[in-house]
């Protein structure tokens, strides 16, 4: 969609269906579009895969204030400085302030500010003139009516101001923090020094972790802020910078039983937490997530298990990784919500630039660490320049960053190192050890998160819970009549969009979808129409099981339903194309998985709305990364990357595009108890099964 004067898209219309589609006793129900953008004189902000949009009114709502009666709009479009002027030209003849500016880095992709009296729009569009109004690669943020504040993370920052409105200091999202002051025992942090040296070559410090106010949910994938961090890239936590609250949101504060914020660590998923060895934590310590003012009043999160790195070593510091398996699940917000974790195979090169952060002292020997989060930008080195400065002490379990006039001190330790890779953060060290005055020109030592991946994936799922997925059903099955596997409505299916927390699928888009139920209308599974007699479903859902199947390996998960009278094949009704045993499916082919599953754990409620997501096929090699020796032949793997079945999913369809139509390649068997999207789902293998299929229907 090319951007002119003529083209100003309404993202809430363009959002909506035609119509909605309802579950009710397995009546499909349409309905009127939900949005009307006439009627609700508010800003809608779209931002980093999100698809639905949150009004001010709305965040002012859940902060208890009274939304104004209509505040100023505003449209902010991103296009190159041609576009810009000529819509700048086009607007300002009919009375609208615009301001077109140039910055940023690189190419200076140019953005356009002004008053509109519709609706607000985010656009993105990397140098280019095609826009969508469904996909965004930055997350941006409109304060307050009369006043803009543009935020693109590590690049800039702009304030605008609507002519006739008084400047405003745009404000934060969050409460204003409250300070206080923190006191610790310096005496204990000598006291380690001192058991913890290194004959007496050096004094390793405890380094701290500033642990954030924000963070953010799996509902917007892992390593990607709700609210962007702002890194000047020239602060040090040692005299630094304050970070932006919230936008780390990853970062975990470890405290006793008293609130004493003795180390830091990062979230990986809404069960677990990473920290450093030599934090030597307890079952009675406690969990603090989204904080960024130590002074505000945290609910904490009690410790079920610790689980410290076998081969971890107190005198060289090796192998400096300890796991937090948490009581209860994190809650995924904006402010909380996890770190993505650094691949074996990833290459983070000497001179990367990257960001750690924490309440770290901001100074040696200072009274006391501070009470708001701080930051700071500092390059990698590769361990040869390190051992420049460690010697021998630096091994390939370690990662350097630092000696740049950068420094992390005492209250960081086991707090995270995250460099940005393909547009998220990711966390490749866990901060180890470092000089024991917070030199700022001699590089901290992170354990390296590349080379203990492994034991981080085989320690959480040995642990792992394995839950039932419920299946999520479609209210409209397509008619063989089409042909297997192609609906009469094709399905729109944007490949960001998640069940947990995810996107209402097209109406009547699935048309094989099944939702089976109780005699109450009760929905306990999902299944897909194989013919006009056959619905394929699960067999830990009971009825025609496969004789094999097995509860306790959960093998052979699949069920045969024979109808009582035949499906009327229309064009909301009609089969799926189901896989042949000789079909190959490499991994990282993009397919969807829909229904009605919980679009977060412990949701009261299902949705009424069919929801669907895109989701990558991992190898049985990738999977077993991370559920181990349970994954079998007869098991296929998705998901691991930002999307999840959940409870409401069992039985119900993963299907994959064949020469043009979908084909039934796995049905939703079990995964991660708390539905988590960083961890796969695993599916019952239909090209192993498919025998058992033809026999049993060519049998009855």
């Amino acid at each position: 969609m090319a951007v002119g004067s003529q083209d100003l898209v309404d993202p809430v219309s363009e959002l909506g269906d035609a119509g909605v589609h309802t579950r009710h006793s397995g009546i499909t129900t349409a309905a009127a579009p939900r949005h009307n953008t006439h009627q609700s004189p508010d800003i809608v902000l779209l931002t980093h895969q999100r698809t639905s949009g949150v009004t001010l009114n709305e965040q002012r709502e859940s902060r208890g204030e009274e939304a104004p009666a209509a505040p100023a709009q505003i449209m902010l479009s991103r296009m190159l400085l041609p576009q810009c002027l000529s819509l700048q030209s086009s607007l300002e003849s009919r009375g609208r302030a615009v301001c077109c500016s140039s910055f940023g880095r690189g190419s200076k992709p140019l953005y356009l500010v002004t008053p509109q009296p519709e609706v607000t729009h985010v656009m993105p569009g990397a140098n280019t003139s095609e826009v969508s109004a469904r996909q965004t690669g930055d997350t941006w943020a409109v304060r307050e009516a009369g006043s803009v504040s543009l935020t693109r993370a590590m690049s800039f920052s702009m304030r605008f101001t609507v002519p006739g409105e008084t400047p405003a200091k745009a404000k934060s999202e969050a409460e204003p923090p409250h300070h206080s002051q923190y006191v610790h025992s310096q005496s204990l942090l000598e006291e380690w020094q001192e058991r913890h040296s290194l004959k007496k070559i050096m004094k390793m410090a405890f380094i701290w972790i500033l642990s954030c106010l924000a963070f953010i949910g799996t509902a917007y994938g892992c390593g990607a802020p709700a609210i962007p961090p702002i890194v000047t890239g020239y602060a040090r936590i040692v005299n630094g910078e304050e970070a932006r609250p919230h936008s780390w949101p990853w970062q975990v504060s470890l405290q006793d039983s008293t609130g004493f914020h003795f180390c830091g660590g990062s979230l990986i998923n809404e069960m677990w937490v990473v920290t450093a060895a030599h934090c030597n934590v307890r079952t009675s310590h406690r969990v603090v997530l989204g904080e960024h003012d130590r002074s505000s009043n945290s609910e904490p999160i009690q410790t079920m298990t610790v689980f410290k790195h076998p081969n971890y070593n107190s005198f060289t510091i090796n192998n400096d990784i300890l796991l937090i398996k948490l009581a209860t699940p994190a809650q995924i917000n904006s402010r909380v919500s996890p770190v993505c974790l650094a691949e074996t195979s990833d290459n983070f090169p000497g001179g990367m630039k990257c960001v750690t952060s924490g309440w770290g002292l901001t100074r040696y020997n200072a009274p006391d660490t501070p009470a708001l989060l701080q930051q700071a930008a500092l390059p990698l080195l590769t361990n040869d320049e390190c051992k420049r400065f460690w010697g021998t002490k630096i091994t390939d379990l370690m990662i350097c960053a630092g000696a740049s006039g950068a420094s992390s001190c005492m209250g960081d330790s086991g707090g995270p190192l995250v460099c940005e890779k393909n547009g998220v953060w990711t966390l490749v060290g866990i901060v180890s050890w470092g000089s024991s005055m917070c030199s700022t020109s001699s590089p901290g030592v992170y354990a390296r998160v590349t080379k203990l991946r492994a034991w981080v994936d085989q320690t959480q799922h040995s642990s792992a819970a394995m839950a039932f997925l419920w299946i999520l059903s479609c209210l409209a099955f397509f008619g063989a009549a089409y042909g297997c596997g192609v609906p009469a409505i094709p399905p729109v299916v944007t490949g960001y969009a998640r069940i947990v927390n995810g996107e209402e699928a097209r109406p009547h888009s699935w048309p094989w979808q099944v939702s089976l139920q109780d005699s109450t209308g009760f929905h306990f599974c999902g299944g897909s129409l194989i013919n006009e007699w056959w619905v394929v479903t699960a067999a830990h859902c009971n009825s025609i099981k496969h004789p094999n199947y097995n509860s306790f390996t959960i093998n052979n998960d699949i069920l045969l339903i024979k109808l009582a009278t035949p499906a009327q094949i229309n064009s909301r009704v009609s089969p799926v194309c189901l896989a042949e045993t000789s079909d190959n499916f490499p991994g990282g082919m993009m397919c969807v998985t829909s229904g009605w599953g919980l679009t977060r754990y412990n949701a009261p409620d299902t949705p009424a709305l069919l929801q669907q997501a895109a989701l990558p096929l991992l190898t049985n090699d990738e999977c077993k990364r991370f559920w181990g020796t349970n994954i079998t032949d007869l098991m296929i793997c998705a998901g691991a990357s930002g999307v999840s079945s959940c409870m409401g999913d069992s039985g119900g369809p993963l299907v994959c595009e064949k020469n043009g139509v979908w084909t039934l390649v796995g049905i939703v068997s079990w995964g991660s108890s708390t539905c988590s999207t960083s961890s796969p789902a695993v599916y019952a293998r239909v090209t192993k099964l498919r025998a058992w299929v033809d026999q049993t229907i060519a049998s009855n």
